[in-house]
């Protein structure tokens, strides 16, 4: 079995408004979100951890997730930049928080940073449909 960080760009079938998503307005200060506060969010960036046997595998157990998570609107992942890692090399404060490495699948999420515009550098491969 191997490690795999995936950091994830995914966008929302539509723009939302703040509101129509969270209770409370997203500190754009502190990175939980970045463009302009007042236009509607298109998608948001995550890094998953994951362990499985092979990349494609990773990657599907991500797919699945971002894309099925009934707390989160209709979306669809354009981009994933996978990393093969070792979990002792990993943060004290992920470890800890994590779940078990040693099992399949999805075991660390880091949380989202939400935006209200894209641009083509902020993407490894613009258009990619996952």
């Amino acid at each position: 079995m191997r490690q795999y960080e995936i950091q994830a760009c995914v966008l929302f079938e539509r723009p939302y408004r703040q509101e129509e998503l969270f209770e409370e307005p997203l500190p754009f200060e502190d990175g939980a979100a970045s463009g302009d506060k007042d236009e509607p969010l298109i998608g948001y960036y995550t890094t998953r951890y994951v362990t499985a046997q092979s990349l494609a595998e990773a990657t599907h157990y991500v797919e699945e997730a971002l894309t099925t998570d009934e707390d989160m609107p209709s979306s669809r992942i354009i981009d994933l930049a996978c990393t093969e890692l070792e979990f002792e090399t990993l943060s004290p404060e992920i470890r800890s928080d994590s779940g078990n490495p040693d099992i399949p699948g999805i075991w660390y999420e880091e949380g989202m940073g939400f935006f209200s515009h894209l641009e083509s550098d902020q993407m490894h491969h613009q258009g990619h449909d996952a």
